[in-house]
């Protein structure tokens, strides 16, 4: 049995609590697990096994708290030749004051920790915009390329004054040799490009959890 302080895999703290891998990061989309119980960012995320459950818990106790009257009375009944009938049998309790305002403050806490993870992604560079990486790589690329291109006729000065040869062919030669050099560049600018996702990726992605139940 994993100890509270454990930081386990989705897939592992999945078997823990009994559910399938899609329900965990479906219980992380919805801020159920949130900020310190989570470890990582995109596929790589791990779960903090203490703090999730501790969230959890929270969370399941006040959307169980309008049934509790209906458990608690099934719970008198057994055993009985007539069981105890009550209203509660066919409407939830009504939610106290105190329950609304458990209710209210836990999702203030959620949202403060989810505003805290987002400053915090936002500043380590998690967040990029897929279609203006792609527009960077390739400018780049370009310039890096147009920038050796202008440097050809320069090296074949340079050359022609240490060999004796003329500028005018060392620099037709240096051409042919760039222009396998221009593929690679290219090549791998567009390998580059096709790397980058469609869109922007989240820190915690469910994607490798759609495939696996």
């Amino acid at each position: 049995m994993a100890a509270s302080s454990d930081v386990v895999s989705k897939s592992a703290f999945a078997q823990i609590i009994g559910v399938s891998k899609p329900r965990v990061s479906q219980l992380i989309s919805e801020g159920k697990i949130h900020g310190p119980a989570i470890q990582g960012d995109g596929r790589s995320a791990k779960i903090v096994v203490g703090i999730a459950k501790q969230q959890l818990s929270a969370g399941l106790d006040l959307d169980q708290r309008a049934a509790n009257g209906t458990a608690d009375l099934a719970v008198a009944n057994q055993g009985q030749d007539h069981p105890v009938t009550s209203p509660i049998d066919t409407a939830p309790r009504e939610p106290t004051t105190e329950d609304l305002y458990k209710q209210e403050r836990l999702r203030k806490i959620q949202r403060e920790n989810e505003d805290l993870e987002e400053r915090r992604r936002e500043k380590n560079g998690v967040y990029v915009r897929a279609d203006a990486m792609r527009s960077t790589v390739i400018r780049h690329v370009a310039n890096m390329i147009d920038g050796f291109e202008a440097d050809l006729g320069h090296w074949a000065e340079e050359l022609s004054a240490e060999t004796g040869g003329s500028v005018k062919e060392i620099k037709l030669s240096l051409r042919k040799l760039f222009r396998g050099t221009r593929e690679k560049l290219a090549r791998h600018s567009r390998d580059l490009v096709n790397d980058l996702p469609e869109h922007d990726e989240e820190a915690i992605d469910s994607g490798d959890d759609s495939s696996a139940a």
